[in-house]
Parts: structure tokens; C-alpha cells; sequence
């Protein structure tokens, strides 16, 4: 493949993708960039209110950027409208909105 071809943009049609399930119910993605030889990943989450992603390492950087609701997590809460980075090898668990008691 010539260098013109692996430097040229990737448009991706969000809206056209469709929603994929998780082992977890209430939580989907949309794969926006995949690179499987070195696990960085760009995804569309969406997570029901009150569902919860287990304790989980990231291989990369993770960083989220809140559209509505929010993120929580044992550190803190993400809401709408902010951002949270987290770097490569972290572990952490996280809830769609408020964590339950």
C-alpha cells in the first residue's frame, strides 16, 4: 500500500453504525477506531442509568468525554459536558449516573 494511501483520512459515519451489546447488560458501543495490535480503541459508549462496568485494566490511555448523564466511578464523577483521562494500566470500575448503594 503506497504511503498516500495509509496517510488518507478514515470518515467515519456515526450515526449509520449500529449499536454493538457487551457482556454487560445496558452497556453498548460503536467502534470508531480499532488498532487490535496495540488495543487502542475509540468508542461510542452508551450506558444505562445505573448499569455497571466491572473493574477492568486499560491497555492505553483512557479518556472519556461525557454527552449526557455521567460516568461515575470510586475517584469520581464525570457529568455532561466534561472530560476525564485515565493512563495506560489503570484499573477501575464505573456506573452509568449515580452508583447504587
Amino acid at each position: 500500500m503506497s504511503q498516500a494511501v495509509d496517510l488518507a483520512s478514515r470518515f467515519v459515519d456515526v450515526a449509520r453504525l449500529p449499536w454493538q451489546k457487551t457482556p454487560f447488560a445496558g452497556i453498548e458501543f460503536k467502534p470508531l477506531l480499532v488498532e487490535r495490535a496495540s488495543g487502542l480503541m475509540t468508542l461510542l459508549m452508551r450506558m444505562a442509568p445505573g448499569t455497571k462496568l466491572p473493574d477492568h485494566e486499560h491497555v492505553e490511555i483512557e479518556q472519556t468525554y461525557v454527552l449526557e448523564g455521567s460516568l461515575v466511578c470510586p475517584e469520581g464523577e464525570c457529568r455532561a459536558g466534561q472530560y476525564v483521562w485515565r493512563p495506560a494500566g489503570s484499573r477501575h470500575e464505573a456506573w452509568g449516573g449515580a452508583r447504587p448503594h
